[in-house]
């Protein structure tokens, strides 16, 4: 399939009546740092859960890891999605959860292995994420950086091949965000997974990135390795890396 581990060709979807992707076309290719980029509403989380299932195109095709899984139906796609780790904006813990059920709920729900086995994975996994034994921790007594880090070991749990991230930086510190960044980074050569990062993080976006895509209007506009994006003569990139209020996207 053209060497690509994932390929999104066209995709359209609708959401409430409202177009939010009108021809999406987006190809990842293995053990890539992608970014995709745009403006708050253009519909970039809507671009990544397509990729797990957890959103059907209207129209379009999806393509991950070689298998077309447009049409899966649901006992198929929990297939796929063992391939694929999303970490959410802001984590999305259980609260109710202490650190060990909220890592290795995957492991616990499959009902394969036995609790120490699952321990000693979930000690791993949170290693791998730089934290220590916080097994018996609640989310509620973890800092931001470390609710984070805990969500990014529950997606790892399984061993991915593809890694998507929602904001991974979202409302962290500098300090903390960079170290987010260089666990992306670490992660994806350790795991040799396929990583797309949702951010409005330029910083992020210029240390990690393999490529980096921009979305407006419901369609990628622009792909470029970072140093492509930096020195882009399209005016509309151009304004949004910058932060510039003046611009082409202002009247958009």
């Amino acid at each position: 399939m053209n060497g690509y581990m994932i390929q999104m060709k066209n995709v359209h979807k609708r959401l409430g009546g409202k177009p939010i992707l009108q021809g999406a076309d987006l190809f990842v290719a293995p053990g890539e740092i992608r970014s995709v980029i745009g403006r708050s509403g253009e519909g970039k989380s809507v671009l990544i859960k397509h990729v797990c299932g957890l959103m059907k195109a209207d129209k379009g095709t999806v393509i991950v890891d070689s298998e077309n899984i447009t049409d899966y139906q649901e006992k198929d796609l929990f297939r796929i999605r063992k391939k694929v780790g999303l970490i959410f904006q802001y984590a999305a813990l259980f609260d109710s959860l202490n650190v060990l059920k909220n890592v290795g709920f995957s492991l616990y729900e499959e009902r394969k292995l036995k609790e120490s086995e699952i321990r000693d994975i979930v000690m791993h996994t949170l290693r791998q994420v730089k934290l220590g034994d916080i097994l018996d921790k609640m989310p509620s007594e973890l800092s931001g950086g470390m609710k984070k880090r805990v969500g990014l070991a529950r997606a790892i749990v399984q061993k991915p091949k593809i890694l998507l991230y929602d904001e991974p930086t979202s409302g962290l510190d500098p300090v903390t965000a960079d170290a987010i960044n260089d666990l992306i980074a670490s992660l994806a050569e350790e795991l040799n997974a396929t990583s797309v990062v949702i951010t409005h993080d330029m910083a992020s976006a210029f240390k990690i990135s393999s490529h980096i895509s921009m979305l407006l209007n419901g369609k990628v506009i622009f792909t470029g390795s970072p140093e492509e994006t930096r020195e882009t003569d399209n005016e509309i990139v151009q304004q949004f890396i910058q932060g510039k209020s003046v611009g082409p996207l202002s009247n958009m």
